[in-house]
């Protein structure tokens, strides 16, 4: 909750900042970047709703974007249990990981305290990798999705399956 998804969203689709209020349901956007098509979903719906979401929309699904609230240590324990909840969806196993640690103009969480409280050193099915950010002015906004696509990109490379002659 009102840890920066819909303006990382917003900035990221359009390079731009309008009013956000707390996501009722969800926002979906599709832009181009990179020469990819990027689709992104901000859920906010209620917790139960969001998860059957989850578990519905990930198919096809080659990246995952988490955004924690790095301001705000108070509000923790509950984006860590929807991490896990998230990370234990068959279908997203695997895929690359990206944690945007917004709201570093007011940070109170670094990228290590982060690391830690997530467990993400214990996660051995993926790559993962933590930006800082700051989403109103679109800091580390890009190299963050940077990062995640050229992991896609490795992985994708590797996975080739040559062709026959």
């Amino acid at each position: 909750r009102n840890s920066g998804k819909s303006t990382i969203l917003y900035q990221l689709a359009y390079r731009s900042q309008p009013f956000t209020i707390p996501t009722p349901a969800f926002n979906k956007e599709i832009f181009k970047y990179r020469s990819r098509s990027i689709h992104l979903w901000d859920l906010g719906c209620h917790e139960t709703r969001r998860f059957w979401i989850w578990e519905k929309l990930h198919i096809g699904a080659k990246g995952l974007i988490y955004v924690v609230d790095s301001s705000n240590p108070e509000v923790l324990d509950d984006s860590k249990a929807e991490f896990q909840r998230i990370l234990d969806i068959k279908g997203l196993a695997g895929l690359p990981l990206l944690i945007y640690a917004n709201k570093t103009d007011i940070k109170q969480l670094t990228t290590e305290e982060i690391a830690e409280e997530f467990n993400l050193f214990s996660l051995s099915d993926r790559e993962w990798h933590i930006q800082q950010s700051d989403a109103r002015e679109r800091q580390g906004l890009f190299e963050g999705l940077d990062w995640l696509i050229n992991t896609i990109r490795k992985q994708e490379s590797a996975n080739k399956v040559p062709e026959k002659k």
